[in-house]
């Protein structure tokens, strides 16, 4: 899982006293992989399921353009789709995973990013993404 929020630089966590979102190893986290792995390019930051990134400053400013792609290649899709999560191996043979994305419900996450990086550009803090 994946939880993200606001956050200071006493911890890796978001502060529990601040709103929160979650990500799971689902299709909506891998849908958004490709912006993660170019804001990783720009920022060295990686928004991982099991790793930890902290956006602070100027890289607030890139993880708010990279939301801004997300919403924009998020109004290009259907209702719903098939996201593939990765490969599921059986001795020599494979086959691809694939979870069901709702639009609306992607559409409401990044709302809810956005929210957070508006509230934590307002309190002087950063965004945290908190891997487990």
């Amino acid at each position: 899982m994946l939880d993200i929020g606001i956050g200071d630089s006493s911890s890796p966590a978001p502060l529990l006293s601040e709103p929160s979102l979650s990500f799971d190893d689902d299709g909506y986290y891998w849908f958004l992989h490709p912006l993660f792995a170019e804001l990783a390019q720009e920022t060295g930051q990686y928004v991982d399921l099991y790793g930890n990134a902290r956006f602070e400053g100027g890289d607030l400013l890139a993880l708010e353009r990279t939301l801004h792609r997300a919403v924009a290649l998020g109004e290009s899709q259907p209702e719903s789709w098939a996201e593939s999560v990765g490969m599921q191996f059986h001795g020599e043979e494979s086959r691809e995973i694939f979870h069901e994305v709702r639009k609306e419900r992607f559409q409401e996450l990044i709302r809810q990013w956005q929210a957070l990086l508006v509230r934590a550009k307002a309190i002087d803090r950063g965004i945290v993404c908190f891997g487990d």
